[in-house]
C-alpha cells in the first residue's frame, strides 16, 4: 500500500477506499482526486478511463470522449492531405498526440516556475513549447491549481483540467491546445464548457471566465487570436452529451437485433 501512496499522493483512507473497490494494483500515471463536494475519482492511465470509487468502482465517460460524437470534416481533409503527401494520417495524429504530452509536461513546469529548456523536447515539439514559453511570459499567470479531475457522478462524465489561474485580471480555466496554426477550434470551447460545468459538480468555485490557450508549430505569440475566451455553455455541452448518449443506445439496439 505504501508505493500506491507515493504513486498516488494521496490519504490513507482514500488508497484503502480504491483497494475496497476491488483496484489491485496502480501504475505511474495514475490519479486519485479527492472532489472538494467529497466524491473520489480514480484515473487508470493504462486505459485512460475515469471511475468514481464508492462502494465499488463505477465507469465515468471522459469529456474528450463525449465530444468524439462531433462531426469533424477538417480531420477527413487532413487525413488526404496526409496521404497527398505520402504520409500515413494515423501515424502523424500519434504523433500529435505525443506532442500534447510533450506540451502538457512544459504547461506543468512552468506552473510550478521551471522555465523550459527547449533541448529538452523533441525538435518537433520545440516551436509549441517557445511559444507556450512566451504566452507564459506575456500573461504571467498566477496558478492556483493545474491537472485537476472533476466529475459528476449524476451525469457520469469526469474530465482533468489543465490549469485554474488569475490571469488579465480574472480568474480563468484555461485549456492548453497545441495544433500547426495555433488555433481554437469549436470542439476546444465545448470542452470548456464541460469542465466548467464538472468544476460546480464537484464543488469548486466557479471562474470568471474560461479561455483556449492554442499555441502554434511556428513558436510565435498573438494574445488576441491564441488567447481566445470560451463561448460554448453549459447547456451547449449538455445537448452534446445528449447526443452521445442517444449514439450510444442506438449502437447497443443495431448490436441487439443483429
Amino acid at each position: 500500500m505504501s508505493d500506491w501512496l507515493d504513486i498516488l499522493g494521496c490519504e490513507d483512507d482514500d488508497a484503502n477506499a480504491l483497494a475496497d473497490a476491488g483496484v489491485k494494483k496502480v501504475s505511474d500515471g495514475d490519479a486519485l482526486e479527492r472532489l472538494p463536494s467529497g466524491g473520489l475519482v480514480f484515473y487508470q492511465d493504462s486505459t485512460h478511463r475515469y471511475f468514481w470509487i464508492e462502494d465499488g468502482k463505477e465507469n465515468l465517460t471522459s469529456v474528450t470522449s463525449v465530444l468524439k460524437v462531433l462531426d469533424k470534416p477538417a480531420l477527413v481533409h487532413s487525413a488526404w492531405k496526409l496521404g497527398l503527401e505520402n504520409l500515413d494520417y494515423r501515424q502523424e495524429w500519434g504523433k500529435a498526440a505525443t506532442r500534447g504530452t510533450s506540451v502538457h509536461a512544459a504547461m506543468e513546469g512552468l506552473a510550478v516556475g521551471a522555465i523550459p529548456d527547449l533541448d529538452e523536447f523533441p525538435s518537433e515539439d520545440r516551436g509549441y513549447v517557445a511559444g507556450l514559453a512566451a504566452a507564459w511570459a506575456d500573461l504571467s499567470p498566477r496558478v492556483a491549481a493545474s491537472e485537476v479531475i472533476v466529475a459528476s457522478r449524476g451525469l457520469g462524465i469526469a474530465g482533468r483540467f489543465d490549469l485554474l489561474a488569475e490571469a488579465r485580471g480574472e480568474m480563468a480555466l484555461i485549456d492548453l491546445k497545441t495544433n500547426k496554426p495555433g488555433r481554437a477550434y469549436d470542439s476546444h470551447h465545448l470542452q470548456l464548457a464541460g469542465y466548467r460545468l464538472l468544476l460546480k459538480e464537484s464543488g469548486w468555485a466557479l471562474p470568471d471566465a474560461e479561455y483556449v490557450l492554442a499555441v502554434g508549430e511556428d513558436g510565435t505569440w498573438d494574445r488576441e487570436k491564441q488567447f481566445v475566451r470560451g463561448v460554448a455553455t453549459e447547456e451547449d455541452f449538455l445537448a452534446v452529451l445528449g447526443a452521445f448518449r442517444a449514439q450510444r443506445g442506438l449502437e447497443k439496439r443495431l448490436k441487439e437485433a443483429a
